[in-house]
């Protein structure tokens, strides 16, 4: 239920200005603060979770290679909400395991 949430909400999100190779930049090196957190994979390889105040993302790796990595901005409508649940004590970001 929670992924048809996000993925409405993501859907209300509109894009307002063009990409470029700045925001690229900009976004890869917000990317890079996150913080980590790193498990181990129900099959194979390692889980990477990602977290940052705007930024979250997931990869897997396997023998020092990543199979799959997804990295979103968190939109600000999300942003108000997941601070609105902070708030009032709910979790916010990745599940541990």
């Amino acid at each position: 239920m929670k992924s048809y949430a996000i993925d409405a909400l993501l859907r209300q999100a509109k894009i307002t200005e063009a990409p470029s190779v700045d925001k690229a930049k900009a976004f890869i090196e917000r990317a890079s603060q996150c913080e980590e957190k790193r498990d181990e994979s129900i099959g194979y390889g390692w889980d990477h979770r990602f977290e940052g105040k705007t930024i979250v993302g997931s990869s897997l790796v396997y023998q020092e290679k990543v199979i799959h990595m997804t990295i979103f901005q968190k939109p600000a409508n999300i942003l108000i909400q997941l601070q609105t649940k902070s708030k009032m004590g709910h979790h916010q970001g990745f599940h541990n395991r």
